[in-house]
């Protein structure tokens, strides 16, 4: 190779790359003004979370760089998925069994504790998961009451965000052995099935879906997606706004290449699914499906009767119903179909009469301050898990439960 001929090369890539440069940093420019300019102060791989999702939004905050939000979950037969809790991608909150505690379930029945297992979606995770820290539920618990024999309370999550009925009774008989009491807390999981129809008998968008080999998991974008990851570490990419944008939008593209078919080789999707039969009108499909939910809250009771444990079934709040709305929390009230969650309540209600179902739709009726930090769940602010809502709710579970459970009261609790 000529002199000539290498520097002409070599004018050629210094030319590129300071185009390159250049373009980038108008990119970088343009995306801190125009997109980002009111999460300046956040760091760049969290100022594209998603805002509808604060759940989802937490998850994400244990990532490390080389590892997607899907691969933080394994695929299970009985339920769908759970929480990696071994190898590649592991998450720390997992216990053996895949689920949000620091100590695995009891393999059997401790007469010296009073153990109880809460079921739901990521609202009773959220009550009852603990790392290092206590859960709401198991701090409530245990500084007001031990148990009907005078047993220290120990709450155990077998909950986990994005499920829905039946998922609750196939946890419950998988575990219950080691339990002497089930709480159940859902509702708003269950009523995305019944406002849009083509949801209904489908296979659940939020059970993710999985191939066995993730090196292959989302294909090309997500091969792309692991090498943006790593460049991310690099300077200036790991200050780079611009950068964690485009790395959120092939995120989003290879998801949606996840969902496209969820029957494809290798994938498999919870099958805790509500269904319809052919030919009903919308308002028939909607009432067939809060009638069988109304089973599934009678069998998680009839079930625990069965085996010994006493239960208690909670129909969880939602923002845009009871709640008078604070400036922050408006924007939550875009929820489709809240007359259909009405009718879930009250039909659920007047189908359990009796029985240990209670609602807690109206539980912030009377409520001035924010309390939301989505169409579903409460904010939780600080390191310490501080939540008014979340506490809200686990008080009002423990006082319902402490009644019908006939739970002893502590004596700091007496004074």
């Amino acid at each position: 190779m000529s002199r000539e001929i290498a520097r002409r090369i070599l004018v050629r890539i210094l030319i590129i790359a300071v185009s390159s440069v250049l373009c980038f940093s108008l990119v970088e420019i343009a995306t801190r003004m125009l997109i980002v300019n009111d999460r300046l102060d956040v760091e760049p791989r969290r100022a594209f979370l998603q805002d509808g999702n604060t759940a989802h939004d937490l998850l994400t905050s244990v990532y490390d760089d080389q590892c997607s939000w899907v691969e933080r979950f394994r695929p299970s037969l009985r339920f769908g998925y759970v929480y990696r809790s071994e190898g590649p991608c592991t998450m720390s909150i997992a216990d053996k069994n895949g689920f949000h505690n620091r100590v695995p379930f009891p393999d059997r029945r401790d007469p010296s504790k009073f153990s109880i297992l809460v079921l739901g979606g990521s609202v009773a995770e959220a009550m009852a998961a603990n790392d290092m820290t206590d859960s709401y539920l198991g701090r409530i618990f245990r500084a007001k009451y031990s148990g009907p024999k005078g047993e220290s309370i120990d709450v155990y999550s077998g909950a986990l965000g994005g499920w829905a009925v039946p998922t609750q009774e196939l946890v419950l008989m998988t575990f219950m052995q080691g339990f002497d009491a089930v709480i159940s807390i859902d509702g708003a999981n269950e009523l995305s099935h019944l406002q849009d129809q083509n949801w209904i008998g489908q296979p659940d968008p939020l059970a993710f879906a999985f191939r066995f080999d993730h090196t292959r998991l989302f294909g090309i974008e997500f091969s792309l997606v692991k090498a943006m990851r790593r460049a991310r570490g690099i300077w200036p990419l790991h200050g780079s706004y611009a950068w964690a944008g485009l790395l959120s939008l092939i995120e989003i593209q290879a998801q949606d290449e996840l969902f496209s078919n969820i029957y494809s080789e290798g994938r498999i999707g919870r099958t805790a699914q509500l269904s319809f039969t052919p030919n009903l009108t919308a308002n028939e499909i909607v009432d067939q499906n809060i009638d069988r939910y109304a089973r599934h809250a009678k069998n998680i009771h009839a079930m625990s009767r069965a085996n010994g444990l006493l239960s208690a079934h909670f129909i969880q709040p939602i923002a845009a119903i009871a709640k008078t709305l604070t400036t922050e929390e408006k924007r939550f009230d875009n929820y489709q179909n809240l007359e259909f969650y009405r009718r879930l309540e009250s039909k659920t209600l007047e189908a359990l009469k009796g029985q240990a179902t209670f609602s807690l739709v109206d539980i912030f009726t009377n409520r001035t301050e924010t309390i939301y930090a989505d169409r579903v769940h409460p904010m939780v602010v600080g390191p310490g898990r501080k939540s008014l809502g979340y506490e809200a709710l686990a008080e009002a579970v423990v006082d319902q439960t402490s009644k019908i459970w006939h739970l002893k009261k502590t004596p700091s609790s007496q004074r």
